[in-house]
């Protein structure tokens, strides 16, 4: 439950955000020859962020009565410049090859990036709460906030002592190259992958470096025309943000990698009305980072740490029929058990191995239904989705929710205009938590929209 309105904000009415973003991008797509087609794209990013926000440290029982009603606050001073520059060019093969119809990809992608950051210090500490308590503020205090009827404009932000942190710079290069081949028989088709990734960072003179192969192998089999069964194993490999290798963050950390392996049927059934699809897998990933929530070096950037292994084990399946020409139906189920299986050797993540991994719901229901009345031009469309709880980062419970979603969509010649509201209900809930000191994230209130579309 939620300890007060989602409407409830920690920010001050003087906080803000300003950025700045210039994009520069060309793409180019053509035929080296008939059978050979290729698509570029070069991509150049300039921007600068400037935002002034209090962030939630401490959560205050002020008179003792057992009930949470004041949040004690810092604020951050920020300002950040980013540099991003990338390439991509991808190439595709279409011919034959072992009597099969053959396709081959591949590509390389090149990135470099770079960010410098003035910071703000913590200008929040347990004295200044209990000079706020006391009825003795400062103006160069920050005043805890009120969880109902919130104080806001009692801090005065003008005023704060804030201590600059050294600035910090990290910069990133990223490279990368694949080969993905397809060969089709009639009943049967292959894929094999190999991908190179190389990358370095650079975080105020503190340089990481790594590379790695991945591969990929895959196939489908048909066991008739409208059936078919498929397997896949993969493995996988991501450098860590820019952001998160800085050392105010708790870096360098090491990549993020992984494996799948996943087997499934497709088929159409019933003279092709019906689509069922079903999938079972095993998902295998190391090194994800999570945030502490602590600043043990008091520099105003929360750490982060890597979680050693997670293993996530399920299923899903998906039924799309047309019940009649004018209505259809669409039901999909997932579940999926995701937990901490080995752990990362120098702690900073509160859960431990057996624990249900952060913000993984464990079953997961989902419906559509649209019924059209060609008559009138009109189809009407419901559904819902129920999202198993789940648990925070700091281990507090994430209550499960159903939401339900409605439209109505009118076509005639040309034209077409869509009115949907999302959250029918109004349902409050939370999609997913953070830690503790910092609540759940809150899902969308009822909201609607109208789309109005016109082709020619």
């Amino acid at each position: 439950n939620f300890l007060t309105n989602r409407s409830w904000n920690h920010n001050e009415p003087s906080d803000f955000l300003n950025l700045r973003s210039d994009v520069l991008q060309f793409s180019l797509e053509g035929q080296v020859s008939p059978s050979i087609t290729y698509d570029t794209k070069l991509r150049y990013i300039e921007n600068e962020q400037e935002q002034n926000y209090h962030e939630p440290r401490a959560l205050i029982d002020s008179d003792g009565d057992g009930a949470i009603d004041l949040v004690g606050r810092e604020f951050r001073d920020q300002l950040r410049e980013q540099q991003q520059f990338s390439f991509g060019a991808n190439f595709t093969y279409e011919g034959q090859a072992f009597g099969a119809s053959q396709r081959v990809a591949f590509g390389i992608d090149l990135y470099k990036g770079k960010e410098d950051a003035l910071l703000g210090g913590t200008a929040f500490n347990s004295d200044f709460v209990l000079r706020y308590l006391n009825g003795t503020s400062l103006e160069s205090d920050i005043i805890p906030l009120q969880l109902n009827s919130p104080n806001y404009g009692a801090s005065q932000p003008d005023k704060y002592n804030v201590q600059f942190r050294a600035p910090r710079a990290t910069e990133q290069e990223r490279n990368g190259a694949y080969v993905l081949n397809e060969l089709a028989w009639d009943k049967f088709t292959l894929v094999t992958g190999v991908r190179y990734d190389t990358f370095e960072d650079n975080s105020n003179g503190t340089r990481f470096d790594d590379n790695s192969i991945t591969y990929r192998l895959g196939g489908i089999y048909k066991i008739t025309p409208s059936i078919s069964l498929y397997g896949q194993w993969a493995d996988s490999y991501e450098p860590q943000s820019v952001g998160n290798q800085a050392q105010q963050a708790g870096g360098p950390f090491e990549p993020t990698t992984g494996d799948i392996i996943e087997g499934g049927v497709n088929a159409e059934l019933f003279d092709e009305t019906t689509l069922l699809r079903l999938a079972v897998y095993q998902i295998t990933r190391q090194n994800i980072l999570q945030t502490t929530g602590e600043d043990p070096e008091g520099d105003g950037i929360d750490n982060v740490a890597p979680v050693g292994e997670v293993t996530s084990d399920g299923f899903e399946i998906e039924v799309i029929t047309d019940i009649t020409p004018d209505w259809i139906l669409s039901v999909a189920y997932a579940y999926n058990d995701a937990r901490i299986t080995a752990d990362n050797g120098s702690g900073g993540i509160r859960n431990s191995v057996g624990d249900r991994f952060a913000n993984a719901p464990q079953n997961q229901l989902g419906f559509w239904t649209r019924y059209q009345l060609p008559e009138w031009n009109v189809a009407f469309a419901i559904g819902g989705n129920y999202v198993d709880e789940q648990l925070s980062l700091s281990g507090q419970n994430v209550k499960s929710y159903f939401i339900a979603d409605a439209s109505v969509t009118w076509e005639v010649d040309n034209y077409s205009v869509l009115f949907r509201i999302d959250n029918l209900f109004n349902k409050e809930y939370a999609e997913s938590g953070f830690i503790e000191r910092t609540g759940h994230f809150p899902g969308n209130p009822r909201n609607g929209f109208v789309e109005f579309t016109y082709k020619w």
